[in-house]
């Protein structure tokens, strides 16, 4: 009987040679980076740097990371996770900071190089330790959930040229205390603030044509409110439980208030909001009305009358 041989063993032992010679002949000049004491720097020359490019080293072991003049670009995703990295030395020259490049870093500040142009989804979001954020003045737009969650940071400096804000850019930042906004911003999106709870003023600067639906929701020590007179719509829930809200300040171009607009703003005297008579405003904008509670009773009533009705078929 002819003795069975077993290629499989065979196979993977020449793989792993194979590999080993390819990660063992690599010079040391074609490596994108060098690790000495925890510290990762990003060799000159390198133009892009991606999550790939941490082939056969621990991520978790970096704390610091020096990147060259030549880098233009940091991929999505490159230094997400990085549960020890907390400091991070960009150079001028960087044009684009990818997608969850360093969510859920442990990043105490950033300070971004003024040739910065593109900043990604979430890309600094969920740093919990994140103090100080200094953005390029070369940035227009700060996109969705770039700092969410980012619960210790305070301070953030934003340049002349910003224009946007997008959707959950700055949600549950819950030290921030100040924001002031530039004068060419034209745009704050969903959510933008929402559960801020130690902002105390907001002031939107006359350039702002679109605040969003909830974009200041649950901001629970917010006391003062300045609203543009560019603006034409309080979106609903944009200061739903907002518990600490005493004074806005309407602009005279306001067509319409939305539901729930003020909803859980106890400390709000809406007899002191001068709405204007042409502005429409919604009938559950500071809350639930006796109309929608009536509503919602008879609503209650009459689905328990269809259910005895048709208990026998259900049942």
């Amino acid at each position: 009987m002819p003795m069975q041989f077993n290629r499989i063993p065979v196979v993977v032992s020449l793989l792993l040679a194979f590999l080993w010679f390819v990660i063992t002949t690599v010079r040391a000049d074609e490596l994108k980076y060098v690790l000495k004491d925890s510290t990762l720097m990003i060799q000159e020359g390198v133009t892009e740097f991606d999550s790939l490019d941490f082939w056969g080293l621990d991520k978790h072991s970096i704390k610091k990371v020096t990147f060259p003049s030549s880098l233009r670009k940091i991929d999505n995703y490159a230094f997400r996770d990085c549960s020890s990295l907390k400091e991070v030395l960009f150079s001028e020259g960087l044009d684009s900071i990818g997608e969850y490049a360093f969510a859920n870093s442990r990043i105490e500040e950033v300070v971004m190089p003024n040739s910065v142009r593109y900043l990604g989804k979430c890309a600094f979001s969920k740093c919990l330790e994140l103090k100080r954020v200094q953005l390029s003045k070369g940035l227009n737009s700060i996109a969705w959930e770039a700092f969410e969650s980012c619960v210790s940071l305070k301070e953030v400096t934003f340049p002349d040229s910003l224009s946007s804000i997008k959707n959950g850019a700055f949600s549950q930042c819950k030290a921030l205390e100040r924001v002031t906004f530039p004068s060419a911003l034209e745009y704050i999106g969903y959510w933008a603030f929402s559960e801020c709870v130690s902002l105390k003023t907001i002031d939107i600067p006359a350039s702002v044509t679109h605040v969003r639906a909830r974009a200041f929701r649950c901001c629970e020590n917010l006391v003062s409110v300045t609203m543009p007179d560019s603006l034409e719509t309080i979106e609903e829930e944009m200061f739903e439980n907002c518990s600490s809200l005493e004074r806005v300040h309407l602009p005279s171009s306001l067509k319409f208030i939305e539901a729930n607009a003020f909803d859980g703003c106890p400390k709000l005297d809406k007899q002191k909001l001068a709405i204007g008579r042409k502005v429409k405003v919604d009938r559950d904008a500071f809350g639930d009305s006796f109309l929608t509670r009536f509503s919602d009773r008879l609503s209650d009533v009459w689905w328990g009358v269809l259910e005895i009705l048709f208990w026998p078929f259900i049942h």
